[in-house]
């Protein structure tokens, strides 16, 4: 092992933490046309690497790598398929690192046991393999850590109407591909860069836990911590007198809720989150129990009939809003989509399941897209966006209904004195 691979293995910890398969095959690519890049020959980084194939830079191994480096790029463009992959990224990522770190170690041995005459074949020493995994389990702990960070995200957020993370992914892919660069001229200040990472996803993560946290309240019966933003206390179901406001990301605000109670359950159901104790929900359907006090959602036609009521009246003002949004010419479209995706259609799209929501979610785009076109038109932009608010909204409220049509029946409640959906009206 020399000193370059050893300084390029714990470098490349902080790529592998963003992407798996496009650092990859880059290293491999690397390692096998490197010498014959001027550019990288002269820096004398590959000095010790055979030029005979290893099995990590053999044809096949670079062709099966070149697809995956693919379909990582266009998984990673879509929140859907993101959400479905999060928890088993930190383990792909670190066993990728794993054989990518021992794959780099193996191509260099193999010059080194050349040089010296040996008669054993090429391999990895039991140290090469213990490093490797060492880089694995850094990889792992801080795909943990960007997992929570970007899971967050996805719940503020989940159909990326800001467009937060569709940019962050770019910039990872960007960091994938330079940050090897950046690894292989520079590799001390890759190891800075990637301790600042590790520190910066480390605290980040410290800080979004205590956000958490500091938005939870004590219940005035229990003491127990609850959600600003509850009506009710999840553990002795005691009434929030004083429920806080929910903001435009399903957070508490700091200031009461100026909404009836009723309207206020409602909001805290199109943000995701339980209409009682303001639990959010974790699954993908119009139906479902909170893990925290076991309220059942839409369970009575009532529940189903003042959460579509309440929708339908933020049609009209946002409709209008995103109307006049649309006679700014190209630049108002922006906005325009994000008010009207925030009003009307996330409150149904997400809990849509996984299949129907992409099928619906890729047959609207492509109905979105051919309106686009047609918006630098003079005098059409506002009516197309018109169209397309009106025709998201519509779409998305049809699904979500059938959904609920198709639902089997709700499970009983919990048999202990657990308010019923009608808590919703009070």
């Amino acid at each position: 092992m020399t000193l370059i691979a050893l300084l390029h293995s714990i470098g490349s910890a902080g790529i592998f933490t963003s992407r798996a398969f496009i650092p990859a095959f880059l290293t491999a690519l690397l390692l096998r046309f490197g010498n014959d890049i001027p550019i990288i020959a002269s820096t004398g980084i590959l000095q010790g690497v055979s030029q005979v194939p290893t099995w990590f830079t053999h044809d096949i191994t670079l062709v099966v790598l070149g697809i995956l480096a693919v379909l990582e790029l266009a998984a990673t463009k879509s929140s859907d398929v993101q959400e479905f992959l999060a928890d088993i990224e930190p383990y792909a990522k670190s066993a990728v690192a794993f054989l990518v770190t021992a794959g780099v170690l193996s191509s260099v041995d193999a010059q080194t046991l050349h040089a010296i005459g040996t008669a054993a074949q090429p391999g990895l020493s039991v140290g090469d393999l213990g490093l490797s995994a060492g880089i694995a389990a850094l990889v792992w702990q801080a795909a943990s850590m960007r997992g929570f960070v970007m899971s967050t995200l996805r719940e503020a957020d989940p159909d990326d109407d800001f467009g937060i993370q569709r940019l962050i992914s770019w910039c990872e892919d960007l960091w994938a591909a330079f940050g090897l660069l950046l690894l292989v001229l520079f590799p001390l200040l890759m190891l800075a860069v990637v301790a600042a990472i590790m520190a910066g996803l480390y605290l980040l993560r410290r800080y979004l836990q205590h956000r958490e946290e500091k938005s939870k309240v004590p219940c005035a019966s229990c003491a127990s911590p609850m959600y600003g933003s509850a009506l009710e206390c999840p553990k002795c179901h005691a009434s929030n007198a004083q429920p806080r406001e929910i903001g435009i990301l399903g957070t508490a605000g700091s200031s009461p809720s100026v909404l009836h109670r009723d309207a206020h359950a409602q909001e805290l159901i199109s943000m995701k989150r339980c209409p009682v104790c303001a639990t959010r929900f974790d699954g993908k359907s119009a139906q479902q129990l909170c893990s925290a006090c076991g309220h059942s959602l839409m369970s009575t036609p009532a529940a189903r009939d003042a959460y579509l009521a309440h929708i339908d009246a933020r049609a009209p003002r946002t409709l209008l809003v995103s109307t006049l949004l649309g006679f700014i010419p190209v630049i108002g479209m922006i906005p325009a989509i994000v008010y009207f995706r925030m009003n009307l259609v996330r409150p149904f799209r997400q809990y849509l399941s996984f299949s129907t929501g992409f099928v619906v979610k890729w047959g609207v785009r492509l109905l979105n897209l051919v309106l686009i076109l047609l918006q630098p038109i003079p005098g059409l932009g506002a009516l197309l966006v018109l169209a397309m608010a009106y025709t998201n909204y519509r779409v998305y409220r049809g699904v979500y209904v059938k959904s609920l049509q198709a639902a089997p029946a709700s499970p009983a409640l919990p048999a202990q004195g657990m308010n019923t959906p009608a808590v919703i009206k009070g």
